[in-house]
This record gives structure tokens, sequence and C-alpha cells, in this order.
């Protein structure tokens, strides 16, 4: 199985990613957890990017995620297990208009496709409290009419699972697991 898990900063997708994957491991199933941006040169730079503001540091962040997550996914493809990957391609949702859409179909085309496609639902309001109480510098998109913007755009794709993410991360992992079903 290959899952998608998208969501607003601060919609706790990463965390009940973590939970979600020790509960299919717990089932038996060998599980690899992918997150974007990760950790590496494209991923580290990604998140800079992200610190500063602007459509070209906006663009160039794109860019690097873009990156990352194409040569990552031959990754995916060759997995002979379950795959989790967090922030995959409705990340383009973060985009301006008509870039967006373009990207997306474009990811879609080229990356492979997921089984299921969750949203971690929360209110823009909800996530920024989450991100603020981090005590970190905001990323360009941690603010409400972005999140809002995003959260709107993505739950308008087709094929979009929205799973609550009000509760503990047990409480959203549980939804997304119950969520998954139909799609095992």
């Amino acid at each position: 199985m290959f899952l998608s898990i998208d969501g607003l900063d601060g919609s706790g997708k990463s965390t009940a990613s973590e939970v979600l994957a020790d509960a299919l491991r717990s089932e038996g199933r060998e599980v690899v957890l992918v997150e974007h941006p990760g950790k590496g040169l494209l991923g580290r730079t990604c998140r800079r990017l992200l610190l500063k503001e602007g459509l070209p540091a906006a663009l160039f962040a794109a860019a690097f995620m873009s990156a990352e997550m194409l040569l990552g996914s031959s990754r995916i493809r060759k997995a002979e297990c379950d795959v989790i990957a967090v922030r995959y391609t409705l990340s383009a949702m973060y985009l301006p208009a008509p870039m967006d859409a373009a990207v997306f179909r474009l990811f879609s085309a080229v990356m492979p496709r997921p089984d299921a496609m969750l949203f971690v639902d929360v209110e823009p309001e909800v996530a920024m409290g989450r991100v603020s109480s981090r005590g970190k510098e905001l990323e360009m998109f941690e603010n409400r009419e972005s999140m809002e913007e995003v959260r709107r755009k993505a739950l308008a794709v087709p094929g979009v699972v929205p799973v609550n993410g009000s509760g503990s991360p047990e409480d959203v992992a549980r939804r997304m697991l119950a969520a998954l079903r139909p799609f095992q």
C-alpha cells in the first residue's frame, strides 16, 4: 500500500503518521515513512527558503522540494512494503494559481500514485495555534490567509480523503486507519 498524507502545517500529519506507521507495524507489516522536505541537502535548502518572503523564495522552495520528491520517487516505486509519504503531490496547492493545478497534474503524471490521499484537516486557526506554540520562526505559508487557501484547494482535489485532525495523534491515526480500510 502506498499512502500520502498531507495537511496544513500544524495539522499533526507528521506525528499522526508516525503513530499510524507504528500501528501498521504492530500488525506485522513493513512500513517506510518518507517526509518532505527531508533532512538531506534539497530538503534543508527548501526549509531555509520557506523562512524567506516573496514569490522567488516560494518558487525556489517549490523547485527544491519537487526535485527531492522526484528523486525519491524511485524509492517508492521499488519499495516492497507499505510506504507513507508525508507531504506529497498535494503540496502543489501551496503554489499560486494557476501553477498549483499544473504542478499537481505534473506530479500526478510522473510520480507514483498513492492508493489513498489523506488530508489531515484542521481549521486554520487551530493549525496556526499549534505552529505558534512551537516557538520557531514562521515559514512563509504559516499564516491564516495561506492556510485557508491551501485547505480550500486541497480539499477540492478529486480523490482526497479528509481526516479530522482534532484530538491526540493516536485519535488522528485511528481515523486515518479507518479511512484506509476501503483502499486495503
